[in-house]
């Protein structure tokens, strides 16, 4: 029960912090960035003053809007009895933890990895 809290208040967290960081102590604001397999760039809305949050943020969009596996385990969970069709793949890691389990750390972590390993574009861009 604790780290299901823990997950979904890093999730939201991961949400609000950006939004926080643009009106906050006046440093660097961060975006991040990854490319998917077509070439087309997700960059969170919004940044924050740490670049390994603004790459994670970045991961985290990139999992949740171009992520094959995620896709596929979005759609078995709308055909499950669980699922909800009017439920978007955004809204649906709050609905269910496995999704939200997939895209927070399986999804991220290995696209953080082929992001530092360079097998995946994407980057870290910091403005004053």
């Amino acid at each position: 029960m604790l780290r299901r809290l823990l997950i979904r208040l890093g999730c939201y967290g991961g949400l609000a912090l950006p939004i926080l960081a643009c009106g906050g102590s006046g440093g660097a604001t961060c975006l991040g960035w990854v490319e998917d397999d077509q070439g087309v760039r997700h960059t969170p809305e919004s940044g924050t003053e740490n670049r390994e949050e603004a790459q994670r943020f970045a991961c985290n969009g990139y999992c949740r809007e171009a992520d094959p596996q995620y896709d596929a385990m979005y759609r078995v969970w709308l055909d499950s009895p669980a699922g909800d069709p009017s439920v978007t793949k955004d809204q649906a890691i709050f609905r269910d933890d496995g999704l939200l389990q997939y895209v927070t750390v399986t999804c991220a972590n290995r696209c953080l990895s082929e992001v530092a390993a360079g097998t995946r574009r994407g980057g870290v861009e910091c403005e004053e």
